[in-house]
């Protein structure tokens, strides 16, 4: 008797080999908590079924408006931080936002500040980029 297993593809999936619908998920291990971030503004594209190429761009609030609705945990400053994307870019960058504007660039998150800190992770993939915006309070 032979039995047939159908297995699912991820809902966000397209009909081409390795595309996703809309830019992949990033949570991030901090000492002991998991993090889920906000997603941020993207610009995203994949093929559909037929051939033509879908583009998305979605522009919201910066992420010092968007940090707004996080609840910051408290962490300190010799906690490991990993970035745990659904799916690994192909390189991403940190930002740390005070006053609605950048005060620091780089490819690591940072810890050395002391207090509520707001952090946009932007990461870029063939099919685009997406900002993941969070905060936390280091003590």
């Amino acid at each position: 008797m032979e039995e047939t297993i159908t297995i699912d593809k991820p809902v966000h999936s397209s009909a081409k080999e390795n595309q996703l619908l809309e830019p992949p998920q990033l949570s991030i291990d901090i000492g002991n908590k998991i993090i889920t971030t906000i997603q941020g503004t993207y610009s995203w594209e994949y093929e559909n079924k037929d051939g033509p190429m879908t583009n998305t761009t979605v522009d919201i609030d910066g992420p010092s408006e968007l940090a707004k609705q996080f609840d910051s945990p408290n962490v300190t400053t010799n906690s490991q931080v990993t970035l745990n994307f659904d799916m690994e870019p192909s390189k991403y960058a940190v930002r740390i936002w005070e006053d609605n504007q950048v005060v620091s660039s780089s490819d690591s998150i940072d810890l050395m500040n002391k207090g509520e800190i707001i952090y946009e992770i932007i990461g870029y993939w063939d099919q685009g980029e997406a900002s993941y915006i969070f905060s936390l309070h280091i003590d």
